[in-house]
């Protein structure tokens, strides 16, 4: 429960002291108390801890009956033997609470998405680790070799290819000194970061990253986010007098790093030139996306930790420039006005209206935030009505995904979670059981049912949830989701649902991105009768990449289906007499897949048009 008024207000007099004494700390029982803002809230007075819909079973209209999702957890039986090692030492050193990430992507070309594994403090517990997909049977994971070795502390990942050779790429944030990998094509990584112009890669605390293709000149570009310039310091809670670690408050925030994919395997840094590196923010999460119908290129969003957020939009002109329009548009705060602590981020058009929508997870005690996308007059905040509200009010929330998990066209939700502090005598636990928000617009309403605690045991257990990714790895049509924990075996949430009717695609730019980054299809055809629209962004989550493909419900809908694609060039291919059941592949200009493998059967290759 959260705390009646009272309590409230002698919350309220401790963020006082907190301030006065000139740092902020990440309690258990409030969010950061250097945030008084947050106290404004309009919260009821009373929230449940979590709401259970396991209360409504053999209801005929309770959402657990009705709801076709299931997942199960089947990391350990198919290999997935990788955990998060922090490296505690008990001084509070606020990066190991932050990671880490991990990445889809096709290391060998053999069309089955392979899994990078973000490790944290490598210097005791060895390189990140690759995991290749044994064409959806399982996984193996791979001598350590195919890593470089790099010492410092990991944080996050992102996947593309930045030099459309054909072979999935890798940025990897650290504490300091990012890596680029590039993709030798043989089942091994390169370190290519000095080779780039990157010199040793930053000296910032990255967090997140995304690629995207920002100038339309077919390259894939990179956002980093940074989070803060760290100092150690030593704080303690102001209301127990025990230790916690600093909030952010206590740190000057720091620039987002723009870094322009020149053609020739070599990147520079254009942030002061683009404007975008001018705001000093607290980076967690970043997409980039066309959320807005706008000249220039895709826009870029940031979620920054109890910092009014970003969304940076390109200027007029010849050159690329951004400006910072996230106030205008109603994305820099929630609908009450208040700063949150911004962790992910999930992008995805929800309620099918045909742009794409906004949500971010947040502290403890702090709801997360739906953002519907209005067009031209900005952002809604619909957090209330979407019925999301309640039930992440008692979670401390990381990595998200809009998913299509039980193919009726509809995006639902999925959120994993976990404290800061693991303070036995606190008010709010350490591990947090994941969320699943089931979308109820097949039945005629976009909102959400929290329906997680009966999709399978995974979702009953407390767990401290960080990064999260969704692919459909065993080629079933079907998404299914990797999440990364701390002092436990990361997941691999195997999607078992009873599934409508879905088709995958898959893309190859020629002008454009090769590997799709960018790409936005419509969907029409018998059955469909609302806007059907999917894009590949760049980034989103937390520290962590989704697959670059496309796999779209249509329900019970028949087809055929006509698909048109908007490549991030312009051009838009038209394709007609689609049939659900397959994964496709598209090369930017044809009107027909060049390659076509049903679900569950298909072999998988990793050719070119």
């Amino acid at each position: 429960m959260i705390a009646p008024a009272a309590k409230l207000g002698a919350a309220i007099a401790l963020a006082a002291l907190a301030a006065a004494a000139g740092y902020g700390v990440w309690t258990s029982t409030r969010p950061r108390f250097a945030s008084t803002q947050a106290t404004t809230s309009s919260a009821p007075a009373i929230m449940p801890a979590r709401r259970s819909t396991s209360m409504l079973k053999g209801t005929s209209n309770s959402p657990s009956a009705r709801c076709p999702i299931r997942f199960e957890e089947t990391g350990k039986l198919l290999g997935l033997d990788f955990e998060h090692q922090r490296g505690d030492n008990g001084d509070h050193w606020l990066p190991e609470t932050m990671g880490g990430g991990a990445a889809w992507f096709d290391l060998d070309g053999d069309g089955w998405q392979d899994l990078y594994m973000v490790q944290g403090k490598r210097a005791t517990f060895g390189r990140d680790v690759v995991f290749r997909n044994e064409h959806g049977k399982g996984f193996t994971r791979l001598p350590e070799e195919v890593v470089p070795a790099d010492p410092e502390y990991g944080q996050g990942v992102a996947a593309g290819d930045y030099n459309n050779d054909g072979f999935d790429d890798l940025y990897v944030t650290n504490f300091t000194h990012h890596r680029l990998y590039r993709n030798n094509g043989d089942g091994t990584l390169t370190d290519a970061t000095a080779s780039a112009g990157l010199g040793d890669g930053s000296k910032e605390w990255g967090t997140s990253v995304a690629f995207g293709d920002l100038d339309g000149d077919g390259n894939l570009d990179l956002v980093v986010c940074n989070y803060a310039r760290y100092v150690h310091l030593k704080c303690t809670d102001p209301a127990t007098g025990r230790r916690q670690y600093c909030g952010p408050d206590s740190y000057a925030g720091r620039p987002v790093v723009l870094l322009r994919n020149l053609g020739d395997g070599r990147f520079r840094d254009d942030s002061q030139e683009t404007k975008i590196g001018e705001p000093l923010g607290k980076c967690l999460g970043v997409v980039v996306a066309r959320l807005l119908e706008v000249q220039g290129g895709p826009q870029v969003f940031i979620a920054n930790d109890l910092q009014p957020n970003f969304l940076f939009v390109p200027t007029a002109g010849d050159k690329l420039r951004y400006r910072d329009a996230a106030a205008e548009l109603r994305v820099d705060r929630n609908g009450e006005g208040v700063r949150q602590a911004n962790m992910g981020v999930a992008i995805g058009d929800y309620d099918r209206d045909g742009r794409l929508d906004l949500f971010s997870t947040h502290y403890y005690h702090e709801h997360d935030t739906l953002w519907r996308n209005l067009g031209p007059p900005g952002f809604r905040d619909v957090t209330k009505m979407a019925r999301l509200y309640v039930p992440t009010l008692p979670q401390l929330s990381w990595g998200t995904q809009f998913l299509d998990a039980d193919g009726d066209g509809w995006l639902d939700l999925f959120v994993t979670s976990g404290h800061i502090n693991n303070d036995p005598q606190g008010a709010a636990p350490y591990r947090m059981p994941a969320q699943f928000f089931w979308n109820r617009g097949s039945e005629g309403e976009a909102s959400f049912d929290d329906v997680g605690i009966d999709l399978g045991t995974y979702f009953q257990v407390g767990r401290i949830g960080r990064g999260s990714a969704v692919c459909d790895f065993d080629r079933d049509g079907r998404p299914d989701l990797v999440v990364v924990h701390h002092h436990e075996r990361s997941a691999l949430l195997h999607n078992r649902s009873q599934s409508g009717k879905a088709f995958g695609m898959e893309f190859i730019g020629r002008r454009a991105p090769r590997d799709g980054h960018g790409v936005r299809v419509n969907v029409t055809g018998p059955g469909i009768t609302k806007p059907l629209m999917r894009e590949i962004h760049g980034g989103g989550s937390y520290l962590s990449a989704d697959a670059r493909s496309l796999l779209i419900g249509v329900g019970d809908a028949s087809g055929p289906f006509n698909v048109d694609i908007s490549w991030p060039t312009g051009s838009v291919d038209h394709i007609e007499g689609l049939r659900a059941g397959a994964w496709m592949t598209f090369g930017e200009g044809r009107t027909t897949p060049f390659a076509i493998h049903p679900f569950g059967q298909q072999s998988g290759d990793g050719g070119s048009p």
